[in-house]
């Protein structure tokens, strides 16, 4: 059984995370908002710019589901340690 002092520190720790999955679901919108307006941007004179821009884009979206799947797993590891 857990004591107090070891619930609250648990529950800080939760909240860390919770913030940190925040913080990283806003970074993803970003990103996803700079990939759509890139393709609308797009020019057929400007493909092979548009192309690295794209890869970039998408290598941190991709980035930042990682990351979002991490702290989940975390979180998740951490509520069972509440058990």
């Amino acid at each position: 059984m857990p004591t107090q002092k070891e619930i609250k520190e648990l529950e800080e720790l939760h909240e860390y995370y919770q913030k940190r999955l925040e913080i990283q679901k806003l970074r993803l919108e970003k990103q996803i908002y700079l990939r759509k307006s890139a393709e609308r941007l797009f020019n057929k004179d400007l493909e092979s710019e548009y192309q690295i821009t794209m890869g970039a884009i998408q290598n941190t979206i991709e980035n930042h589901r990682e990351e979002i799947k991490r702290i989940e797993f975390e979180m998740a590891q951490l509520k069972t340690s509440f058990r």
